[in-house]
């Protein structure tokens, strides 16, 4: 027999319906007192709809603008629509709005508030609605905070890179016309080095770039190149060791040991002009030098690279400075 639930003040009393019928008629139960069913899974109703429902022939008086209720499989009662939003659905219509705002921050609270609401039938109505809201507007701001920050990252990746037009346009108006073509040189094999389809074309490139540079370089002495400086130090002995950055991903520089020094003397000596003015430059300083590339026979110009990738995607060509001031 099915059982009701009476809702009092310490809980929920479940009682079979022909005890529901005399609490009713004794007026222990009042006619509008809230029940439900057994199961639990339908909403609460009046106590005069109950016994309506279960043709318990009790006498009760009607109340204004009741509507009786319908009645499905089992003696299971049902509710009318409700005549309100519940509170965790309006919430969630709230969080839904706002995560547009606050992107995907408030959106998942939506979505819990309106998945909780769902459980509940009487919230069923409006819980889907807000359910779908929900995730629909986490979803949006998030792609969108995932687009913009993409976007973002973009822009300063461009803004801060050392290849962009302008810096280059600004640096290479004192950039004299050898020291332009040599960079044209190593650029365009470097291109080659990347497009090659195996190694056999990689090693080509190399060949390419040594007979350019024989072909545009003749002599070994620059004068009045342009650079930064990216290195200076000292070896063991306290003799200078210096590298400047002439190009994107293009230095020259002495060696910065004795042992690999020991042919090629690039290694600056304490008593020589350059030292002294070195002594009174840092890190990131423009300068203007001359010297003299040292030679070789697999790039024409010396190069430390240990790898072949290294050097021709960011060659360090071995370099023995005769002077190197500060630019103006």
């Amino acid at each position: 027999m099915t059982e009701v639930g009476i809702k009092t003040v310490d809980g929920t009393r479940f009682v079979t319906p022909e005890r529901l019928a005399a609490l009713v008629a004794s007026g222990k139960v009042p006619t509008d007192r809230r029940i439900v069913t057994l199961d639990r899974g339908v909403t609460w109703i009046m106590a005069s709809d109950a016994l309506s429902v279960l043709n318990m022939g009790v006498a009760v008086p009607p109340r204004a603008g009741a509507q009786a209720p319908a009645v499905s499989g089992s003696n299971r009662l049902a509710l009318p629509p409700s005549g309100g939003i519940p509170g965790l659905v309006l919430a969630s219509f709230i969080l839904s709005g706002l995560s547009a705002l606050l992107m995907c921050f408030t959106g998942v609270p939506a979505v819990v508030c309106a998945a909780i609401a769902m459980r509940k039938l009487e919230s069923r109505r409006y819980a889907g609605l807000a359910l779908g809201i929900a995730i629909a507007m986490t979803v949006a701001s998030t792609i969108g905070w995932a687009v913009v920050s993409k976007l973002s990252s973009k822009h300063l990746e461009a803004s801060s890179s050392p290849s962009m037009a302008p810096k280059s346009k600004v640096r290479g108006a004192s950039e004299p016309d050898d020291q332009l073509r040599f960079l044209r040189i190593i650029s365009e094999s470097k291109v080659a080095y990347r497009d090659a389809p195996n190694e056999i074309g990689e090693v080509a490139s190399r060949d390419a770039r040594r007979r350019d540079l024989e072909s545009a370089f003749p002599s070994s002495t620059v004068d009045g190149w342009v650079g930064r400086i990216t290195e200076i130090s000292t070896n063991m002995d306290g003799k200078g060791v210096l590298s400047i950055s002439i190009g994107p991903d293009v230095t020259i520089c002495t060696w910065n040991n004795a042992f690999s020094d020991l042919t090629s003397g690039t290694l600056i000596e304490k008593t020589s002009g350059v030292y002294q003015t070195l002594a009174r430059l840092h890190v990131g300083n423009k300068v203007v030098v001359s010297g003299n590339f040292l030679r070789d026979t697999p790039d024409h110009f010396a190069e430390q690279s240990l790898t072949l990738a290294g050097s021709l995607t960011e060659p360090a060509f071995t370099f023995d400075f005769v002077s190197v001031e500060l630019a103006p």
